[in-house]
C-alpha cells in the first residue's frame, strides 16, 4: 500500500517540471523539447551506407554526385539513386561488351612471368583480339636485340584503336624515337600509322629517323601470302575437298578413331591430320603434304563410311559441300 499523500506527489510533480512521463515510457522520464533557441546538440551527419549489390564490383560513385557512377569497364555514365535500385546498372552489363569480354577472361588463365622472375596466372580470354608489339633494337655493344613490350587486348581492329595503343605502350617503356613500323597490308594498319606519324611528331622535333620517309614497312612475309594465295586460287576447289575430309575425321573422337582402323600402320591424332589456316599458304602447305600419306584411308573412307560421305551432302550457307577429294586432288 503506497503511503504518499496526495499532497506530496502534487509537490514532486511540480519539482519535475520539464519532463513528461508518459505511459508507454516504461517509467522512463522523456524530456521536453527546447522551446525556443538553437539545438545544444551538433546536428547529425549523414551516414554512408556500405553497398550491397554484386554490381557495384563494376561501377564506381563520382565524387560530384553520388546519384551518378561511372561503369569500370566502359566509363559510360549512369543514374544511380539508392531509392531506384541496380536494375539498370545490371542491364547495363548484360550489354557492355568491354564486361562481357572481361568476364571472359576469368574463366581462363595461363601462367607468366612476373617482375621478380616468378611464374604467375594471368587471365587470357578465348576468342578476344590482341595485338602484340615487338621493338627491334642495337644496343649499347652493338648487338641486335629483340623484345616484346606490348601484349594488349583490344576491342576491335579499326585505325584509332591501333594507334592508341601503340602510343600508350610506347609511352609506357619511354620510347620517344622511332625508324620504321611494320604491320601487314590491312587497311586500318595504314590508317593507323598515318594518325601515328602526325601524333607522334608532336612530341619532338627528333621522333623520326630520317623524317620518318621509312616510317610504314610493309610486311614481306604477308606480301608473299598473298601472291601465294592468289595463285592457289586456281587449284581451291582440290584444296577445298581436302580440307572438307579432314574436317569431319577431326570433328569428333569416334571419327578419328574409325579413321584409325583405315590406316594400314601408326597410331592416329588431330596432330596426325592437320587442319590448315585459310589465310597462312604455309599452313595449307603442311596440310597437303601430311594427307598424302592417308590418301588410302581416305579412299576405304569414301567406299566405306555412309555418314562420311553424307557429310559432303550437307549444305552450307546454302550450298553443297565440295564432294569427297579424289585421287586427282
Amino acid at each position: 500500500m503506497d503511503s504518499t499523500s496526495t499532497v506530496d506527489r502534487d509537490t514532486n510533480n511540480k519539482d519535475d517540471e520539464g519532463e513528461i512521463q508518459t505511459p508507454t515510457s516504461g517509467g522512463k522520464r522523456k524530456e521536453t523539447p527546447p522551446t525556443s533557441g538553437a539545438s545544444s546538440q551538433p546536428s547529425k551527419v549523414k551516414r554512408l551506407l556500405p553497398t550491397r549489390s554484386d554490381v557495384w564490383v563494376h561501377y564506381t560513385r563520382t565524387k560530384e554526385d553520388r546519384d551518378k557512377c561511372l561503369c569500370n569497364h566502359c566509363q559510360n555514365t549512369f543514374s544511380c539513386l539508392t531509392s531506384s535500385g541496380t536494375s539498370n546498372l545490371r542491364k547495363h552489363l548484360e550489354v557492355c561488351k568491354k564486361h562481357l569480354a572481361w568476364s571472359a577472361g576469368q574463366k581462363n588463365k595461363q601462367p607468366v612471368i612476373d617482375d621478380d622472375g616468378k611464374l604467375k596466372k594471368s587471365l587470357v580470354t578465348e576468342g578476344a583480339s590482341y595485338m602484340v608489339i615487338t621493338v627491334h633494337f642495337i644496343d649499347s655493344s652493338w648487338r641486335l636485340k629483340k623484345l616484346i613490350i606490348g601484349f594488349k587486348h583490344i576491342m576491335d581492329h579499326n585505325g584509332q584503336t591501333i594507334v592508341s595503343v601503340l602510343l600508350e605502350c610506347l609511352s609506357e617503356w619511354g620510347i620517344d624515337k622511332v625508324f620504321c613500323i611494320t604491320v601487314d597490308n590491312a587497311t586500318a594498319n595504314s590508317s593507323a600509322l598515318r594518325k601515328f606519324q602526325s601524333t607522334f611528331a608532336l612530341g619532338s622535333d627528333q621522333a623520326f629517323v630520317l623524317d620518318g620517309e621509312f616510317l610504314h614497312m610493309r610486311c614481306s612475309a604477308h606480301i608473299i601470302n598473298l601472291i601465294v594465295m592468289d595463285g592457289m586460287a586456281e587449284i581451291d576447289q582440290n584444296i577445298v575437298a581436302i580440307r572438307n575430309a579432314i574436317s569431319y575425321v577431326r570433328s569428333h573422337t569416334n571419327r578419328l578413331r574409325f579413321f584409325e582402323l583405315k590406316v594400314d600402320s601408326g597410331k592416329i591424332t588431330k596432330g596426325s591430320l592437320l587442319l590448315d589456316v585459310k589465310t597462312r599458304w604455309n599452313s595449307t602447305y603442311l596440310m597437303l603434304t601430311t594427307t598424302q600419306k592417308f590418301k588410302v584411308a581416305f579412299d576405304k573412307m569414301e567406299t566405306e563410311d555412309k555418314l562420311y560421305n553424307d557429310h559432303f551432302y550437307e549444305l552450307k550457307n546454302g550450298v553443297k559441300r565440295i564432294e569427297p577429294p579424289q585421287l586427282s586432288d
